[in-house]
Parts: structure tokens; sequence; C-alpha cells
């Protein structure tokens, strides 16, 4: 994460040493979130997808990058979506693959963001970031040991009590976050000080969406 951050320009002169202490400890908490957030068929691949194409339409229209490497990493996960998507799976991405994802999405979104003055492209992972912080601001809650295995997620809960099959779940997780990305995407031009409302709100939002689901699937569980 460091190297990652050090070539995105993050650790520059001219960044103050609070956003980069933030940077990194956002970032290291992604690339965790990401692989807490594999426990699926389906979801990481289909999440990832969500995430790189709207950062390669970006990148289509500002070249921050080559865009064959979003061509190629789309490739690789659609070899492993076939052997993925599938109620009975023959190959799972595992932690070296889900954070290695993890990593490549990071370095993208994070260049982007300094590149184009556009804090608010963290919204392109805005899903999986409410799922985890607040699964794991429940497991606190309640005096869990967030670094053993549990049932808190929300997509896991979709499974558990409603028993939705988990490749529509992946589909649904992925759908929504690409309907909030194609929102956001319009509004990269946007002044700093209004790109940060706009990034605020819609955590907020998704976070009171996020609780209201988890209480209502709890309630309604029978």
């Amino acid at each position: 994460v460091g190297l990652i951050l050090y070539d995105t320009g993050l650790f520059s002169a001219t960044v103050p040493v609070w956003v980069q202490i933030l940077g990194f400890i956002v970032s290291v908490g992604f690339v965790n979130a990401f692989n807490f957030m594999d426990g699926i068929n389906g979801i990481t691949g289909f999440y990832t997808v969500a995430i790189i194409l709207p950062l390669l339409y970006l990148n289509t229209k500002y070249r921050v990058f080559d865009n064959d490497f979003f061509y190629v990493i789309l490739l690789a996960v659609a070899v492993f979506g076939f052997y993925n998507f599938r109620t009975q799976a023959l190959m799972f991405a595992g932690d070296i693959g889900s954070m290695s994802l993890a990593a490549i999405i990071l370095f993208w979104m994070t260049k982007m963001i300094v590149e184009l003055k556009s804090p608010i492209l963290l919204s392109l992972v805005v899903i999986y970031g409410v799922d985890s912080a607040l699964t794991i601001l429940n497991r606190l809650r309640y005096k869990e040991n967030i670094f053993e295995a549990h049932r808190w997620h929300l997509y896991q809960k979709f499974g558990d009590i409603w028993h939705w099959p988990q490749l529509l779940v992946a589909v649904l997780y992925a759908l929504v976050q690409f309907f909030v990305s194609i929102i956001i995407i319009n509004y990269t031009n946007l002044g700093m000080g209004n790109q940060v409302l706009v990034l605020l709100s819609i955590y907020v939002v998704v976070s009171v969406v996020y609780v209201l689901l988890q209480y209502y699937i709890v309630k309604n569980k029978d």
C-alpha cells in the first residue's frame, strides 16, 4: 500500500501529513475489506467489473493510464468468472486473488483521485465500504472478536435468512454499485468542497439503507 500511494503522488510534499496518514489507513482498510467481502460465489468478480467499467470510462476520457491495463484485468476476471459464477463454483479467488484485485483497483482509483482532484471517486466502492465498516461496528457493539469468522455481512443475511441464491445477491451488489458509480462520475468536475459534500451524502444514504435493511431482514426472518 505504501508503494502504491507513493507512486500515485499521495506522499508528495504538497499533500498534508494528515491526508497521507488517513489515506494510508483507508487504503489498508480497503484492501482488507475487499478480501472480507469475498464470501459468496460471484461477488468478487461482479463487483470488480462494476468498479472497473466506470474507471475505464473515466480513463478513456482523461487518459491517466493506457486502456489496455483495464482490458487485461477485465479479461482475467472473465476467465475467473467462467469457473466462479456458478452455484457450485470450480474456482475461488482466495486471499491472494481478492487482495491482488483490491491492490490493482486501489492503485487505479487513487491515481485518478489525485490526478483529477476528484475525491468523489471514493464512491466507486461505497457498497463494499459501508458493508465492511458497519459490519465491524456491529461486531464491536456486541463485543465480538472482529478477527474471527462471522455471518454479519448484509449479503450473508440475504442468503442465511431470506435464502436468496448467492449469484443473485452478488449481481445485486454489483448493480447497485454500478448505478451509484454512473451517477457520481458525472460530478468529477465539481469543486473540491462540493465533491466532498456529495461523497459524504452518498455514504450517509447508503449507511442508512444498510441499517434499515439489516433491521428489516432480521425482523422478518420467520
